[in-house]
């Protein structure tokens, strides 16, 4: 059982049993299988749920000042203006939290890409692309304009778990771009004033695009590649059972999650959950289970100081890119 952030390293390593024969694939969401296939094989089958990461929104504001929800950054730009007027700010997120700020780029890259970002991606990490190219800039830049227009609350690397979801359950934000997991927090929190939707990222590119998530399947099962041949047949049943429709169902009712990985299965009964499984095909895979921790820290790093005004968007992707040319001069290599 890995996290499915972990799934590449092993499959790259030769550490796991290829799944590509198991005749039960077709019991999930193609969302959840895609994640699992490194170099054209599939290394394990999902567990549980699927999700990521959506803009959850205080509908209650929104109809409280008479606002639509925005379509493109310009729009977002004039509801945020609206808001401030009232002393409610835009977008709260948990900023003192250093490795939650990629999940803003791979949002924006995803539109900046022209929604090719894991294609983007490969090339730029296979060495046909780099970190410099003006796709990449342009995502990163996406960040930085949303802390140049104020549009995040004031303090916000000060920010924790707790506190950005306070900010967000009392009503002095309208916007939480977060994982889905947080939902049914706030909907048992029974706030005052709180009506929770959900949406995705507005238009920020002025061309067309489909707004996509970053998000993937939380759990993966996969067979070690020395196991005793005697008992990979009895691991394979393990791991049908442990993946039924009864199963999934189950896996959900205990541990949570939005979109079950089982195509049969249901989400529970929160509106946003279920709105989210008609929305699962624009998921896309988070850009850190391909990239070496290296660049995951740059990123991380980079954007909290850019976003912090120290830094330009070109200046970030130069560093990038620096320390992936070092990556690559001691012998990193990338495999598809």
């Amino acid at each position: 059982m890995l996290n499915g952030q972990d799934l590449r390293r092993y499959a790259t390593s030769g550490s796991l049993i290829p799944f590509d024969d198991v005749p039960f694939k077709n019991r999930f969401i193609p969302e959840a299988l895609g994640p699992f296939t490194v170099s054209g094989h599939l290394w394990g089958v999902p567990s549980g749920a699927a999700g990521g990461f959506p803009i959850y929104v205080n509908m209650a504001l929104i109809k409280k000042y008479q606002l639509s929800l925005p379509k493109t950054y310009d729009e977002l730009k004039e509801v945020g203006k609206i808001l401030a007027e009232h002393d409610v700010k835009s977008f709260t997120h948990p900023g003192k939290v250093i490795y939650m700020w990629p999940v803003w780029f791979f949002t924006t890259f995803a539109q900046s890409s022209g929604n090719k970002p894991l294609e983007r991606t490969t090339e730029i990490l296979t060495g046909k692309g780099k970190f410099t190219d003006p796709d990449v800039v342009q995502g990163i830049d996406l960040v930085f304009q949303f802390s140049r227009d104020k549009l995040f609350t004031p303090g916000v690397f000060s920010l924790d778990f707790p506190n950005a979801l306070s900010e967000f359950i009392t009503g002095k934000c309208a916007f939480y771009l977060f994982h889905d997991s947080v939902a049914k927090q706030i909907m048992e929190a029974n706030a005052a004033n709180m009506e929770l939707d959900m949406m995705l990222m507005p238009n920020l590119v002025g061309k067309p695009v489909e707004s996509q998530y970053p998000g993937g399947p939380g759990t993966v099962l996969s067979i070690p590649s020395k196991i005793d041949p005697k008992r990979k047949d009895a691991a394979l049943k393990l791991i049908d059972f442990l993946t039924t429709d009864s199963s999934d169902t189950e896996a959900v009712k205990l541990n949570g999650g939005a979109v079950p990985v089982n195509s049969s299965v249901q989400p529970a009964d929160v509106p946003v959950y279920r709105k989210e499984k008609e929305i699962i095909h624009q998921m896309v895979t988070y850009l850190d289970w391909f990239w070496p921790p290296e660049i995951t820290r740059a990123f991380q790093e980079g954007l909290q100081a850019g976003l912090a005004g120290r830094i330009k968007a070109d200046e970030m992707a130069k560093n990038v890119q620096a320390i992936f040319d070092r990556l690559v001069s001691n012998g990193y290599s990338f495999k598809t």
